[in-house]
């Protein structure tokens, strides 16, 4: 899988839009080898898929590469168009992906910092919340929700690492 960065024009420039991390391919602006495409099933119906597929790829051992000189121009930056209540499909996204709990007050955290937001913090945890009491279905296996579990967590040590 590969892709390059989403980029969103701020006081005349253009700029990279910080939504994610740097290994990330938004959605829209994915390639898929064939081989890797049919191993993890296509795109999931579901909100999340954009993580996922990386995942998964990830998963069967296929690599997710971005190009960073690759910049495609976002019209309409990431969260612009969200309504009231939007924001709780994250929370969605975390629980279908099998976060668990702490990983997703940790990712949730993270981003609603990010935004500037706080208020988002509790919105991701109530989607979470939600999808758990409602027993919504997981768009991943017990054994794919392990490691995109220790994939996240390896993450964040490793920026634990780097900020001593």
């Amino acid at each position: 899988m590969v892709g390059g960065h989403c980029v969103i024009q701020q006081k005349g420039h253009w700029i990279l839009e910080n939504q994610n991390n740097p290994d990330h391919i938004r959605g829209a602006l994915k390639a898929y080898r064939v081989s890797c495409f049919k191993q993890i099933n296509g795109i999931r119906p579901s909100i999340g898929w954009d993580t996922v597929d990386e995942m998964l790829a990830r998963y069967y051992d296929f690599k997710v590469i971005t190009v960073p000189n690759l910049h495609v121009k976002h019209l309409k930056p990431t969260g612009s168009a969200y309504r009231k209540g939007s924001w709780q499909l994250q929370g969605e996204a975390f629980y279908k992906m099998r976060y668990g709990w702490w990983l997703t007050m940790i990712t949730a955290l993270k981003m609603s910092l990010n935004k500037k937001k706080f208020s988002l913090f509790f919105s991701y945890l109530s989607g979470y919340l939600s999808s758990k009491k409602n027993n919504l279905d997981p768009i991943v296996t017990e054994d794919q929700g392990r490691f995109i579990r220790q994939y996240r967590w390896r993450g964040i040590k490793k920026k634990l690492r780097f900020k001593n």
